[in-house]
C-alpha cells in the first residue's frame, strides 16, 4: 500500500473512533496520518523503517496528550475488521506499523510523528558527481503526478528525453521513486516505469473492492 493511501485510512479511522467516543485514540490516528503524508508515493515499508530508526530519548511527558499505545491498542481491533472485507496486504501493513511502533507506546504521538517526520525528510546520501538538483526535480515531479497517468506519462518522457539526466542521476531517481535503482540508466527507468504500473493496479484493485463492498 502507499503512503498517501494509508495517511487516507488512518483519516478515516479516526473519524470512526471520534464518533465512538474515543476521542483520546482518534486524535493518535489522525496525528499519525501526517506521518505518512510527508512521502506519499513511498511504501508504507519505507515509512515503516523511518519509524523504527528514531530515537525514543528524551521524551516529553504529558498526561493530556494521546500516547502511542493507543494506536498499538486499536490496531488489532481493525486487524480483525479488516481481516474480512479487505486485502491481506493491509493487514500486513498494518502488522507492520505495530511492530514499528511498538517500542515507541510510552512517547507522545505528536512527539513520535515529529520524529519520523524528520527523519523521513533528510536528505539521501548520493555518490560524489550526482546531480542533486536534477534528482530532487525529476522525484519531485514523478511524485506530484503519479496520481494522473497522462501526466506522469510526460514527467517520465521528459526524464527520459533528458540528455542531462545520466545513469546516475535516473539511478538516484529510481531509488527515490521506485525504492531500487538499476544496473543501467534504462534498467532505472524501467524500474520506475513498473512501480507506476504498480500504483496504478492497486488503485484499480482497491476501486474494485470499494464497489463490492459498496454493493
Amino acid at each position: 500500500m502507499k503512503s498517501e493511501d494509508f495517511a487516507a485510512l488512518a483519516t478515516d479511522i479516526a473519524l470512526l473512533l471520534s464518533a465512538s467516543g474515543a476521542v483520546p485514540a482518534a486524535d493518535a490516528w489522525k496525528t499519525l496520518s501526517g506521518v505518512f503524508n510527508v512521502k506519499p508515493a513511498a511504501k508504507v515499508s519505507e515509512v515503516c523503517k523511518a519509524m523504527s530508526g528514531i530515537s525514543n530519548e528524551a521524551l516529553q511527558v504529558s498526561i493530556n496528550q494521546p500516547r502511542v499505545e493507543l494506536i498499538i491498542e486499536s490496531i488489532p481491533v481493525f486487524n480483525q475488521l479488516f481481516a474480512r472485507i479487505a486485502k491481506a496486504a493491509l493487514v500486513k501493513d498494518l502488522n507492520a506499523i505495530a511492530g514499528a511502533i511498538e517500542p515507541f507506546g510510552d512517547m507522545m504521538v505528536s512527539d513520535f510523528s515529529v520524529r519520523v517526520t524528520a527523519r523521513l525528510m533528510q536528505p539521501v546520501a548520493t555518490k560524489p558527481g550526482v546531480n542533486l538538483e536534477l534528482v530532487e526535480r525529476y522525484v519531485a515531479s514523478l511524485e506530484q503526478t503519479y496520481r494522473d497517468e497522462a501526466s506522469f506519462k510526460l514527467a517520465y518522457a521528459a526524464l527520459k528525453a533528458d540528455k542531462s539526466a545520466k545513469g546516475p542521476e535516473v539511478k538516484e531517481i529510481a531509488k527515490r521513486f521506485a525504492g531500487a535503482g538499476g544496473k543501467n540508466k534504462n534498467e532505472s527507468l524501467n524500474g520506475i516505469w513498473r512501480r507506476h504500473e504498480v500504483i496504478l493496479i492497486d488503485r484499480a484493485k482497491d476501486a474494485a473492492t470499494a464497489g463490492r463492498t459498496a454493493a
